[in-house]
């Protein structure tokens, strides 16, 4: 099997996927296309303490209509991957990159984060 790989494509919707966010105030402390050894393709993980914290389809809820106002077609929504702030891979990457301020277009991969194998990443946002 091929690996995957992120594309400038992929980096060009979730820059659409976090601006639709931040636009309806749902502002992602965690932002990231993500290759995760456990799915073998690309997701975009995203985390925020806006988001419901208790159920991810409470926090998908959120999310989806957020998408769909900015015009991001359900169709081609990218797969998402919503944790919740508590997730020992987002306390991770919390705690190492925070600190290093605008973390914008970081590869932070081969590398683990909590439980989860990040095979390739691009960074979006990490507070």
């Amino acid at each position: 099997m091929a690996n995957a790989t992120l594309v400038s494509f992929d980096i060009e919707v979730g820059d659409l996927v976090v601006a639709a966010l931040d636009s309806s105030g749902l502002r992602p402390n965690v932002a990231m296309w993500a290759i995760l050894g456990e799915y073998g393709d690309a997701r975009i993980v995203l985390a925020s303490r806006k988001f419901n914290q208790e159920s991810s389809a409470g926090a998908y809820e959120q999310i989806l209509p957020a998408l769909r106002k900015a015009g991001i077609n359900p169709l081609r929504l990218p797969s998402l991957l919503v944790l919740p702030m508590k997730d020992q891979g987002i306390k991770d990457l919390r705690k190492s990159f925070s600190k290093f301020g605008d973390a914008r277009g970081i590869r932070i991969a081969p590398r683990s984060f909590g439980s989860r194998f990040l095979e390739d990443c691009f960074v979006y946002r990490i507070e």
